[in-house]
């Protein structure tokens, strides 16, 4: 499985610059892919939902994979599209990751949510800089684009149970909004 896992990843590599992948082996953290993060439940949880997506790219960041294709949130059960304060938390959250998925259309919603969509598209588009620099900086140092509070600070021990707000790079302090109701952090 390693080896085809390997090959899978050197393969997928080749066709470009903007791969997306779902797996990879030792040895995939120097490529040029963005690693999927799986799909996540259309629920606020930490077991597989909104909050889950921290965890997941904490750890695919600290382990050598900072370049992260963010969940994508699903539809429910019964093919439903997911709450829409839900699917604004999502993607306000992925609009500071490494790149931005949107798997659900904002217009699918209505056009308040339509708004909040194109203002996160803004957003990104005046952080690219950042992004940019940030994603060399992974790239050519090894360190993660996204970091858990405790990764800018490892000798305080007031951040170590901190882990729903982090850093974009070393500058930007983002505190996103993960329970269903809240208006603020």
């Amino acid at each position: 499985a390693a080896e085809y896992t390997g090959n899978y990843s050197n393969v997928s590599a080749s066709f470009g610059r903007l791969v997306q992948i779902s797996s990879a082996w030792t040895g995939a953290e120097r490529l040029p892919v963005f690693v999927r993060q799986p799909a996540i439940s259309p629920s606020w949880g930490v077991d597989n939902g909104l909050q889950a997506m921290l965890n997941s790219i904490y750890a695919l960041g600290l382990s050598g994979y900072p370049f992260v294709m963010p969940a994508a949130l699903s539809r429910g059960d019964k093919d439903d599209l997911p709450d829409p304060e839900l699917f604004v938390r999502w993607m306000q959250l992925m609009a500071f990751f490494p790149a931005m998925h949107l798997s659900l259309a904002p217009w699918d919603y209505n056009s308040t949510v339509v708004d909040i969509g194109m203002s996160l598209m803004n957003l990104r588009d005046n952080l690219k800089d950042i992004l940019v620099t940030t994603g060399y900086n992974a790239k050519t140092l090894g360190a993660p684009i996204v970091r858990p509070l405790w990764y800018l600070a490892p000798t305080d021990p007031a951040v170590f149970p901190i882990s729903d707000t982090f850093m974009l790079g070393d500058n930007i302090l983002v505190a996103p909004v993960l329970h269903p109701g809240s208006r603020s952090r």
